[in-house]
């Protein structure tokens, strides 16, 4: 009966192992040999411990995701005023420097059809950063801050869409940090008609083409 409990610490040990490999070498680049000589030990002892090598990466994805969640709650938590919410909200999915497993997540798409399992965790995401990003939204509705014609299911989701399409973009070199910062929180205003302040020392406003680094607009279905 102890032998499980004493598997957990192993197992434990090889997703961390599995999550920096995925920083560094991306979905793809996750392989049960890596992952072995990350850990520091054989590859035999991984496949004991994770049969199915994948399974390892869709673990640590959760792990992550899960992670995100909580820090995106604790932001709902703690900050009162609604359009203050959705800046943080934003600002902290625009982290600088990008995380390696963030770059991870943008290949989990071209993924999903060889492994069905990887659409939960995406799916996980959205509905959950959608939430989060929706009752901001109504609360400022509710107080004023907000126009009642603001739907705020499809604000929500076009914010949730717009971050992910700047990930793609900040994972493709072409827009820096700074700019993408910038350039999520003008598409915040845009999206639920509210004046944009100055915060953290970005503007978020449009800027002129010649000096700024634009982000390319999503194709139209």
């Amino acid at each position: 009966m102890g032998r499980p409990r004493r598997q957990e610490p192993r197992r434990a040990h090889l997703l961390a192992a599995a999550r920096r490999v995925l920083e560094r070498d991306g979905l793809v680049g996750l392989r049960v040999r890596e992952v072995a000589a990350e850990a520091g030990v054989s590859p035999a002892a991984v496949l004991y411990y994770y049969p199915d090598s994948f399974q390892l990466s869709v673990q640590a994805l959760t792990q992550f995701v899960q992670g995100k969640a909580t820090e995106n709650a604790a932001v709902a938590a703690s900050v009162p005023d609604p359009y203050q919410r959705l800046i943080e909200l934003v600002l902290l999915d625009v982290p600088d420097p990008l995380p390696g497993i963030r770059r991870a997540l943008c290949e989990v798409p071209a993924l999903v059809a060889e492994h069905p399992e990887l659409a939960e965790v995406m799916a996980f995401t959205l509905a959950e950063q959608s939430a989060v990003i929706r009752a901001a939204i109504e609360d400022g509705i509710l107080s004023g801050l907000i126009s009642p014609t603001v739907d705020a299911e499809l604000a929500a989701r076009a914010i949730v869409g717009m971050l992910r399409f700047t990930d793609t973009c900040r994972v493709a070199g072409l827009v820096p940090s700074d700019e993408a910062r910038r350039h999520a929180l003008a598409q915040l205003h845009a999206l639920i008609g509210v004046e944009p302040p100055v915060h953290a020392g970005l503007v978020a406003e449009r800027r002129p083409a010649a000096p700024a680094t634009p982000i390319p607009s999503a194709p139209r279905p």
